[in-house]
């Protein structure tokens, strides 16, 4: 019997947070979408509540901070659970038809400047258009995969913008 692969630890540290999320009350949630244009420790409060949140998966694996921050106050906008896949499998799903060619061409220009992010700030400006879009489309975002994927955001090749493109684009 072969044992299980362990999942990489940003897969695991997405779980915690996501569960740690998952126990917030609507107030809560509403003091992180309050932060959502703030940067880090703007508000003392909600720095407070981010802060539990943090060390709670900190603790047992190394993960980004920005990348916990960011998905905290992406979530605290559309908490919902049971997205598949990777992000550009949702937003595949809401990729206008062919025709006509006009709406088509401005969902994938605005898809490409969200792979073409190169600095957190410009990225979560990106991320939060399109949770927007989610949530007006009632659809779920899959918030562990999008944790792991940013946890691996910048790495050399662009192995997660590579992913999300091969799904959007080719599935």
């Amino acid at each position: 019997m072969m044992a299980a692969v362990d999942p990489r630890p940003s897969q695991k540290a997405a779980a915690a947070f996501l569960d740690a999320l998952a126990e917030l009350d609507a107030a809560e949630l509403g003091a992180l979408r309050r932060a959502a244009r703030k940067p880090l420790g703007a508000d003392v409060q909600t720095y407070d509540l981010f802060r539990d949140l943090f060390h709670r998966v900190r603790r047992e694996y190394p993960v980004a901070k920005w990348v916990c921050y960011l998905v905290a106050r992406l979530y605290a906008s559309h908490p919902t659970h049971g997205g598949k896949g990777n992000l550009g499998d949702v937003l595949r799903t809401l990729r206008p038809a062919p025709q006509p060619k006009e709406p088509r061409e401005r969902f994938d220009k605005r898809f490409l400047r969200l792979l073409d992010a190169r600095d957190q700030r410009a990225l979560a400006t990106e991320l939060a258009a399109w949770v927007r879009i989610l949530t007006d489309a009632d659809r779920p975002v899959p918030w562990a995969s999008l944790f792991d994927d940013l946890a691996h955001w910048y790495r050399p090749g662009q192995p997660v913008q590579t992913a999300w493109a091969q799904s959007y684009f080719n599935a």
